[in-house]
């Protein structure tokens, strides 16, 4: 009887949220924010963002805070705007709680030397926008061969 009692409560934390389930807009801010890092749309980024989202983006190199969708790609400006190439290998997104997790894996490009590197992005949202945003970043790392 215990068994099927665990069996029952992990069966309930494994599904969705049911707000973030039910709305299509949290996956489309989400899929955006994906699809302009990938294009490196820094500013384009923000109509995905309220006006007073707060961010926090943490590196190897340190923590950056952000207010709002426009200081947010300014931050990830300052990661990979001066790569002379950036693509997102694969990226998944999935409700945690009231949030959802975004996770890319990326191959950038600097002075003529391949990079990869991954994020995991928190993102709670209201209205249909980022509203926060905490990323914790790998760091990058060279490619062999």
């Amino acid at each position: 009887m215990r068994r099927l009692g665990l069996f029952f409560i992990v069966s309930l934390l494994a599904l969705p949220s049911p707000a973030l389930a039910q709305d299509d807009t949290a996956q489309q801010a989400a899929e955006g924010f994906i699809a302009a890092l990938n294009v490196r749309d820094f500013q384009g980024m923000a109509e995905f963002f309220s006006p007073d989202a707060k961010g926090q983006l943490l590196t190897p190199v340190g923590l950056t805070e952000a207010t709002g969708g426009a200081e947010v790609g300014e931050g990830f400006r300052a990661f990979f705007g001066g790569a002379s190439s950036f693509g997102i290998a694969t990226s998944e997104i999935e409700p945690v709680g009231t949030k959802l997790h975004l996770f890319y894996k990326f191959r950038v490009v600097f002075e003529d030397q391949a990079y990869h590197g991954e994020q995991h992005v928190y993102v709670g949202l209201e209205d249909g926008l980022i509203a926060s945003i905490d990323m914790l970043c790998s760091g990058i790392f060279p490619v062999e061969g």
